[in-house]
């Protein structure tokens, strides 16, 4: 491998790594304001304050809030089905009622 590819492929890296990082900041900022603040004041600009990213960055891997919100509901859902495939699985051959109460727990 050549030297340019391999600063390529460092670049590469490099810049996934630092989306990654700018979309969980989004999206915890987006959290944060969410829960402080209610649904009737998160804007873009917010978020975006909060992040610690600049507002072009956000819309670099956001339409708008309302794709922000809908990762952010992707993303519990997933946790929630996750959490529900573990109660059952390790749930298996319990009855019932200790099944439901270890999915409520």
């Amino acid at each position: 491998m050549d030297t340019t590819t391999a600063a390529r492929r460092f670049v590469a890296v490099w810049e996934r790594s630092w989306a990654a990082h700018d979309v969980e900041a989004i999206l915890e900022a987006a959290t944060d304001i969410l829960i402080r603040q209610g649904a009737g004041r998160l804007t873009t600009n917010r978020i975006a304050e909060r992040a610690g990213v600049n507002i072009a960055s956000l819309y670099q891997y956001f339409p708008g809030k309302h794709a922000i919100i809908a990762e952010l509901r992707r993303r519990h859902g997933a946790k929630e089905r996750a959490a529900i495939r573990r109660v059952l699985v390790e749930g298996r051959g319990s009855d019932l009622e200790a099944m439901v109460r270890a999915l409520v727990s």
